[in-house]
């Protein structure tokens, strides 16, 4: 054979070799492998949010450097804040930043003499629990805080969102993997994206979630029904201003973060529907200010839920279990976790590898799963009464039994284990999504309860 068909054949050779390698590109850019669509104010270089280099060919060298999500709360100030600086530090302080709400109040009920732990900075963190207060943060960190701004969200199509400023303000990566569209006001499915489950944000749709149980599975044509928040839900009455056609952002103007003015404001019932004084006479639809409730006196002694709540969230008997090495088995019947790192554990049974859970907020992982279950979960009826939570410990409120929880631990290295309860009251003020007709039962009994 001729030297020449020979070269021919070794530089052929040559260049199908590197063609087919993981680190190499025909084209320059990221978008010559990433095919994503941008939306008009952010369509610039890829590489000035998220680094790496685009001028190289080989993929490796390329991703050097590479900021995979620049706004996550780690980076954001320094990508997003390059461009938008007041909204990202709001937006850091900010309570759904912070979720010095969530995590203030759960403190308190089980640990009401220490008034240290106020968020999550100042929420303690340990690989291995070895106290009380050691196990609660776990608890937190691990089974409750699935919504904060640095975890992106259970594996779930409907709960899959990206973390910090990408949280509320980019599409769905779950379902829609190109789009990285930046949507300027938020939506309700990115609200929605959080605030589901059992609390606020879902109940104005009128969703209530069902038990863990396999018997409250729903068969759609022979098949399992997808679970796009996890678990199913029940289909009750949703707020009447959502059968209206109002979003979250209508009332809640300033978004979580607060972008308009600094503050996470809220429209109050109050500000649409005038109230004793303020009433004006040609409307007769507002409301009479010489029934209880609706006078000027007691605007701060009760809470318009308290009658136009039509249902609320009753869990009652939380159990939160720790175990190192699970029997799969015995947790079959309860595979619907509203986890998605347990379901897959409870879906293969790998009864030879130890099961890691992660960290939502520093996304490290460590041994053991917690478990969740129920002793029964009601939508009615509607407790009233005032708690010693709220800030308005006088206020006629609609109560939950958010803390009628009991955790257990065990940790085997150690050769400890812990059983938590709250040492304060179970029940919390809670304001129900889920405004209709007054409760004619309840109505009274608040007429009761004023001077």
């Amino acid at each position: 054979m001729p030297a020449f068909y020979i070269l021919f054949i070794i530089l052929v050779f040559l260049l199908c070799s590197c063609d087919s390698s993981p680190y190499f590109s025909k084209n320059i850019g990221c978008k010559s492998c990433h095919n994503i669509v941008l939306d008009i104010h952010h369509d610039f270089s890829c590489s000035k949010c998220h680094k790496g280099n685009e001028d190289s060919e080989k993929i490796n060298l390329a991703h050097k450097g590479l900021i995979s999500n620049p706004s996550h709360p780690a980076f954001m100030m320094r990508y997003c804040g390059n461009c938008h600086k007041n909204e990202v530090v709001t937006a850091k302080n900010s309570a759904h930043f912070t979720l010095k709400n969530e995590i203030s109040m759960t403190w308190q009920a089980f640990f009401p003499e220490d008034t240290n732990v106020k968020d999550i900075d100042t929420l303690p963190f340990s690989e291995n629990p070895d106290t009380e207060k050691e196990v609660l943060s776990e608890v937190l960190r691990k089974r409750c805080l699935l919504c904060h701004p640095y975890y992106k969200g259970e594996d779930y199509s409907g709960t899959k969102r990206g973390a910090g400023c990408a949280s509320c303000h980019l599409q769905n990566r779950l379902l829609e993997p190109n789009n990285h569209r930046f949507d300027n006001k938020v939506s309700d499915k990115h609200c929605i994206s959080c605030h589901y489950g059992n609390f606020i944000g879902s109940d104005y749709y009128g969703r209530f979630e069902k038990d863990f149980e396999d018997d409250y599975r729903d068969i759609i044509n022979g098949k399992l029904a997808p679970r796009d928040y996890g678990v199913e839900w029940h289909a009750l009455n949703p707020d009447i201003h959502k059968k209206a056609g109002l979003s979250c952002a209508d009332c809640h103007t300033g978004g979580p973060c607060g972008h308009k003015n600094g503050m996470e404001t809220t429209i109050t019932c109050i500000e649409c529907h005038l109230t004793g004084k303020q009433v004006v006479e040609s409307d007769a639809k507002l409301m009479d200010e010489s029934r209880k409730g609706h006078r000027v006196q007691d605007i701060n002694k009760v809470s318009c839920a308290a009658c136009h709540a039509v249902w609320s969230f009753n869990d009652y008997g939380r159990n939160i279990t720790h175990s190192l090495f699970p029997d799969y088995y015995t947790w079959i019947y309860l595979m619907v976790q509203g986890s998605s790192e347990i379901e897959r554990y409870l879906k293969s049974y790998p009864d030879d590898i130890q099961p890691l859970m992660s960290d939502k907020l520093n996304g490290l992982y460590s041994s053991g799963l917690w478990f969740m279950g129920f002793y029964e979960r009601r939508w009615h009826p509607v407790k009233i009464g005032k708690d010693n939570y709220s800030s308005d410990i006088n206020k006629i409120s609609v109560l939950r039994p958010l803390f009628d929880m009991r955790i257990t631990y065990y940790n085997r290295e150690l050769k400890k284990s812990f059983v938590l309860k709250p040492k304060r009251d179970i029940w919390s003020s809670y304001s129900p999504h889920t405004i209709g007709k007054p409760d004619f039962n309840r109505v009274i009994e608040i007429e009761s309860m004023l001077d």
